[in-house]
């Protein structure tokens, strides 16, 4: 039987060749990893080279060579790979690198000239010396899975997958080899088994290493890494498991049980990756249709979201037909879709789950930034956080704070409309691939019918803008009238004004006249075209009393003021902004008819004065917020002209401002105006 058994050793040891070939090719040895990888594969070719010979009864002091080569290199790679800071990684573990090695040379030196590993009775048994030499060994391999488990967990998303066959792979080499130097160090002793079982599983790997490379994998080495978490060591687990394990086996079977312990735990291991990784690759394929968890029909589901979303005629129609079909298809946990709102400047959701400091992600923000590179959907976790992220509202404080894994931009060509999040799937079963592109595909056809929708609606606009122009001309026409005929009563009167009849019937049509004027006047308030403002100096404190002062008696009690010492002084319209306030503050006293109260507050900060007025009304409703409440002719009064807040935006851009609502149905509103500061503006403020 020796014979068959050899040919698996020779044939590991061919193996273990490819893979050191394929990594310094295009490569070279300037990087220490690559370096260290074909040293281990060479070191992997001894140990096998040399149990092979062993099964012919000579070769022991070439399979204990490989043996301390393996733990030298493997402990080397581990400490470097992945690390940008290589030397300082080396310079903190060169204690234990120095205690290993001294274990190791001093049991080679105990052991001379037999050595750790001698032959007798067909078996291999460790020499003098050779019980410390193979726990050494053992001690090495364990220390190096211990930092390659840390550094393949460092690692995500794409990142990960493009190194875990090389990280894997290399961490069954550890494995297999620290299981078989245990082997001899607690039961003494080692047969043909026991090596052709290790041999035939680190052939497996190194074939799987090989492949990986000769597909164009690992395109970069150097990824700064952390510290790996020994309270959370998988390896140091299984191996708390195995020696105990060893020695049970051991004190009740005798030393003749250690090959068949070694040979079932490497099968088993090799046998569980093999099933692992068909059933992985099934899944992305889709092979797994016809068995178990029914899977959906990506194409039949595709043309489904293709006909509910080309149907919808509002983007928050869109909206909501996106997050039901990503629920129902995908089996999300939960899913949250963000829209770009041009009035705000920022990406806006009116999601009630949402905390209030995620409902509007700025266009600056760093997820908006990963999504312009990626123009995919991507695994929040690949979105890695930096310094800046500490203690602000990142990526990762909105994953956690949504549930959300993954992330999908809504992009039309180079446009982005918005974005969606999705938490895991409700069973646990990670996405697959066909996932991702079903929800790239449902995503791109809603953000093409958003654009359509939105310019169709810009459309609408200029049409709208074009019918106010007309009506405009129409009110011109009418007050040239009034005019004309306020100018012949006055010509009139000059002749006629001791009449009492003339005078009863001149009073009765200025009357009239005013009354209608000031119709025309209300009506016009807001206006039509491009704002023009003429800005001076000034404080906005009391042009905010003024418009107070305009406000119904009865609102004056339910009003509350809090400047909280801020400073109020910036370059502005007095007259404009008078309105805007007034404008405003007459919608929150028609919210808080019936019942609520008032609130202003003053803010300031070294580039803006900000003015906040809230209510605890009746709320906006959410399909106005939607479609847009700064836009023409939108009201929710039965006889409101709708322009008040379209002006009201026209005067805060006019001065370089801009104008943000916040609301809820049965909770109130808040507006927030924002007034920029000049340079000269900036030292009164800081002066305040």
């Amino acid at each position: 039987m020796a014979e068959p058994l050899r040919v698996i050793p020779v044939l590991a040891a061919g193996l273990s060749l490819i893979p050191g070939l394929l990594m310094i090719r295009g490569r070279g040895l300037a990087n220490p990893a690559v370096a260290s990888i074909l040293a281990t594969m060479l070191a992997i070719a001894s140990v096998n080279a040399g149990g092979a010979l062993m099964m012919s009864g000579y070769g022991a002091h070439l399979f204990a060579l490989g043996q301390g080569l393996l733990a030298a290199t493997l402990l080397f790679f581990a400490v470097t790979f992945g690390r940008v800071e290589k030397t300082s990684a080396l310079i903190r573990w060169s204690p234990g690198i120095a205690l290993i090695a001294s274990a190791l040379l001093f049991s080679v030196l105990v052991s001379l000239p037999d050595g750790p590993v001698v032959i007798a009775d067909g078996r291999f048994e460790p020499g003098p010396g050779g019980a410390l030499y193979q726990t050494a060994v053992a001690l090495a391999l364990i220390v190096s899975l211990v930092q390659m488990e840390g550094t393949f967990r460092a690692f995500s998303g794409i990142v990960r997958k493009e190194i875990s066959s090389l990280a894997l792979g290399m961490g069954a080499f550890g494995a297999l080899y620290a299981l078989l130097s245990l082997q001899l160090a607690v039961f003494g002793s080692a047969g043909r088994l026991s090596i052709a079982a290790t041999s035939a599983c680190a052939a497996a790997a190194a074939a799987r290493i090989a492949i990986s490379l000769s597909s164009g994998g690992l395109s970069t080495l150097e990824i700064s890494v952390s510290r790996p978490g020994l309270g959370k060591s998988l390896v140091l687990l299984l191996v708390a498991v195995c020696i105990p394990a060893a020695l049970l086996v051991f004190w009740t079977a005798g030393d003749r049980a250690g090959d068949y312990f070694t040979s079932f735990i490497a099968l088993a291991a090799l046998s569980a990756a093999v099933i692992l990784h068909g059933q992985t690759r099934m899944k992305d394929s889709g092979w797994l249709a016809a068995f178990g968890r029914k899977r959906h029909d990506y194409k039949e589901r595709w043309l489904e979201a293709t006909e509910k979303i080309s149907s919808r005629t509002d983007p928050a129609g869109v909206k909501t037909v996106l997050s039901e079909m990503v629920l129902a298809t995908l089996g999300a946990s939960n899913v949250f879709v963000w829209l770009y709102d041009q009035g705000q400047g920022c990406f806006f959701s009116t999601s009630s789950k949402l905390e209030q400091r995620f409902r509007r992600i700025p266009r600056s923000h760093r997820l908006v930034e990963h999504m312009l590179a990626a123009g995919a959907p991507f695994y929040l976790s690949d979105c890695k956080p930096v310094d800046d992220d500490i203690g602000t509202d990142g990526p990762e404080s909105l994953s956690l704070s949504t549930g959300a894994v993954i992330c999908a931009p809504l992009s039309a060509g180079r446009e982005l409309i918005g974005f969606l999040t999705a938490g895991e799937e409700a069973g646990g079963r990670p996405y697959s691939r066909n996932d991702l592109d079903l929800l790239r595909a449902v995503t791109a056809q809603a953000a093409v019918q958003i654009k359509n929708l939105r310019l169709s609606q810009d459309l609408l606009e200029v049409r709208e803008a074009d019918a106010f122009s007309r009506m405009s001309s129409f009110v011109m026409h009418d007050l040239k009238n009034f005019t004309n005929s306020l100018a012949l009563l006055s010509h009139n009167a000059r002749s006629n004004m001791a009449s009492p009849e003339f005078q009863k019937e001149a009073v009765k049509a200025i009357d009239l006249t005013v009354a209608r004027m000031k119709t025309l006047i209300e009506k016009m308030a807001g206006g039509g075209g491009q704002m023009s403002v003429e800005t001076r100096p000034g404080d906005l404190r009391p042009v905010l009393e003024r418009a107070l002062e305009r406000l119904p008696s009865w609102a004056a009690e339910r009003i509350s003021m809090d400047t909280d010492g801020a400073c109020t002084l910036c370059s502005m319209d007095a007259d404009a902004v008078e309105t805007v306030f007034f404008n405003i503050l007459a919608n929150a006293c028609d919210a808080i008819k019936a019942g609520g109260e008032i609130g202003v507050s003053f803010q300031s900060d070294e580039d803006s004065v900000m003015v906040r007025i809230s209510d605890t009304g009746s709320g906006i409703p959410k399909s106005l917020l939607e479609k847009g409440l700064f836009r023409p002719f939108t009201t929710t009064k039965k006889n409101g002209f709708g322009v008040g807040l379209y002006h009201c935006k026209a005067v805060m851009e006019a001065h370089g401002g801009h104008i943000e609502v916040e609301s809820e149905e049965g909770a109130g509103t808040v507006f927030t105006l924002r007034f920029p500061l000049h340079a000269n503006e900036r030292l009164a403020s800081s002066a305040c």
